[in-house]
């Protein structure tokens, strides 16, 4: 779906990835955390963040096609989505 995203959306991605990966190899990685529900909400609770950083709210509404297209609906319905909503 990354075509799908207009210069901007592109832009987020190009911002948030390094962000995500970097989190994972220092946070995740670079800490041991082998525990999945550890990793889970590790992961979700550096979102927000680097969402933030990365001006999702100013890109969400003219990529909203390619982000549907990205996530599942069951990312929404979790605990930890509802939380950071």
């Amino acid at each position: 779906s990354e075509p799908l995203f207009t210069a901007k959306g592109k832009v987020f991605l190009d911002c948030v990835r390094p962000c995500l990966a970097n989190f994972v190899r220092t946070d995740i990685i670079g800490k041991s955390v082998t525990n999945c529900t550890d990793i889970t909400n590790l992961a979700f609770g550096s979102h927000v963040t680097f969402y933030t950083k990365c001006n999702f709210c100013g890109v969400v509404i003219s990529n909203i096609i390619p982000f549907v297209e990205t996530f599942q609906l069951s990312s929404f319905l979790s605990v930890n989505a509802v939380e950071q909503v």
